[in-house]
């Protein structure tokens, strides 16, 4: 149980050092908006999560969901393809489903790209790997 909860300590440390203090930018076409279902993060399958894993963007530059486990909320920039995640946040509790909510959790610190297409978008990293599949769940 310690472990769990170094673990935990460490992943919210991470995510809150890629936070960063620049001014959101959101720049599509509207594509982007509305919820997402996160159907799988570095590779690893979010269905049987405690929680379903999703991700909502708001036009504001606003995000909020849920990594299978904890609640997760920020800002993010993106101009249609580069896209990155700012001043994240998280809930801080233990569930069944950690393993998914790490993935989670490193998808979102380790993204720099996305691509949509149409009700589908693929999320990658810096060289160009994936690290999220979405569907979305809600057009707003």
């Amino acid at each position: 149980m310690k472990t769990r909860n170094l673990m935990m300590a460490a992943l919210f440390a991470a995510m809150l050092s890629a936070c960063n203090t620049a001014k959101t930018v959101v720049k599509t076409s509207g594509g982007l908006f509305g919820e997402w279902k996160i159907e799988q993060a570095m590779g690893k399958n979010t269905a049987g999560g405690d929680r379903p894993a999703v991700i909502n963007f708001t036009s504001d530059g606003r995000i909020n969901g849920n990594a299978s486990v904890n609640s997760f909320f920020g800002g993010y920039t993106s101009d249609g393809k580069n896209m990155s995640f700012t001043h994240i946040g998280m809930t801080r509790m233990m569930g069944q489903s950690m393993d998914i909510e790490s993935a989670v959790t490193e998808a979102i610190n380790s993204t720099a790209r996305i691509s949509i297409n149409g009700d589908d978008a693929v999320v990658y990293d810096k060289d160009g790997n994936v690290v999220m599949k979405l569907t979305r769940t809600a057009k707003k």
